[in-house]
């Protein structure tokens, strides 16, 4: 098995330089703005990832190639730019889809990014019974954009719905993360068939690329609000100096740090010993999510702080990074939840603890 390594290899460098760029380039902060008053996809956002293609590149771990890190730099970049695009639901879903074979014409089109897959994260409050579904999936980005929908749920299944079959009983949820329109669709008494489907599938390696795209993210964001308030503390004066000269600042500006490099730490080993099958496959995922989590809103907060009075302003564009830190902190498994895993894993892998 090849060795861990810190730095990014050839070809991951020039996708990281390349996605940054452009990104940069086609969803300014003005045009964050923008989809606070038009929210739904951008356009922009969705030609630049159908000319790149790297929507494509990822495959299931079960094939050998999945190309892991490509959809970890993906993540990342647009966790930096806090995209109207559903890049997560989007890639995660053409990856469930690729795992049963069976839309492969479909799969073909949300690769290029033509049309829109997105994944229903909490079905709770779903229940399936002799062929029927029964109850709400709640947390349903941009599914209005949406062809298709798909579900992951308990004991290894998976839901496959086509948009238009559900689309008058899809209803829009209040969020506080503005530029990601979140839906619930209610399904009382619905039969499964061509249009509304369920598959067995493994999901367990599907668990853990979510985990980590969510940390990627939420790493983009941490990332984006340190380099925006180390940028500040250079120009900000009081008292005739720079606030960056400050000792309380400097301290505050060193957390930030610490705190990034180690979320960026735990992206890259997580996306590389999920992909090789490391030692620490089965819990990586939930280790980066915990603990980017907790980085990405401390780090977020600590920027507002530093920035002072102009950080707490709807003007600023900070708390739009607080808030989707706080979405993707609680999405599909709460940081708690995944402490609760943590640590279950640990006793029960302990050679020590009595069985």
């Amino acid at each position: 098995m090849a060795e861990f390594s810190f730095d990014l290899d050839f070809e991951q460098s020039l996708i990281q330089t390349t996605l940054e760029k452009a990104f940069q380039k086609t969803y300014s902060l003005e045009e964050l703005r923008h989809s606070v008053a038009q929210p739904g996809i951008h356009e922009g956002v969705k030609a630049l990832l159908k000319d790149q293609g790297i929507l494509a590149m990822l495959n299931p771990i079960e094939t050998g190639e999945s190309y892991l890190m490509f959809g970890t730099l993906l993540n990342i970049e647009s966790g930096k730019r806090l995209v109207a695009f559903p890049v997560l639901e989007q890639i995660m879903g053409i990856y469930a889809l690729k795992q049963l074979g069976q839309f492969e014409s479909e799969v073909e089109q949300y690769e290029v990014a033509e049309k829109i897959v997105t994944v229903g994260w909490n079905s709770k409050k779903l229940e399936v019974k002799n062929e029927r579904l029964h109850g709400t999936i709640e947390n349903i980005p941009f599914a209005e954009d949406a062809q298709q929908i798909v579900v992951p749920l308990e004991q290894n299944k998976l839901l496959v719905i086509t948009k238009d079959a559900v689309a008058h009983l899809l209803e829009p949820t209040k969020v506080h993360d503005v530029t990601y329109p979140q839906f619930k669709l209610s399904l009382e008494d619905v039969a499964i068939g061509e249009e509304i489907q369920v598959f067995d599938i493994e999901l367990d390696n599907f668990n853990r690329v979510t985990q980590l795209f969510i940390a990627s993210q939420l790493y983009g964001i941490a990332q984006e609000c340190f380099e925006m308030t180390l940028a500040y503390a250079k120009e900000r004066k009081q008292f005739g100096t720079e606030i960056g000269r400050f000792q309380a600042v400097k301290h505050m500006l060193a957390d930030m740090y610490v705190m990034c490099e180690s979320a960026k730490t735990v992206v890259e080993y997580g996306s590389w010993a999920i992909e090789t099958g490391g030692e620490d496959h089965e819990i990586v995922g939930s280790i980066a999510k915990a603990y980017t989590s907790d980085a990405a809103i401390q780090v977020v907060q600590q920027a507002i702080q530093l920035h002072g009075a102009i950080g707490f302003t709807w003007e600023h564009d900070l708390h739009f990074y607080l808030k989707r830190a706080y979405r993707l902190s609680k999405m599909y498994k709460t940081e708690y939840q995944e402490k609760d895993i943590i640590m279950n894993f640990i006793i029960n892998n302990n050679p020590k603890n009595p069985q």
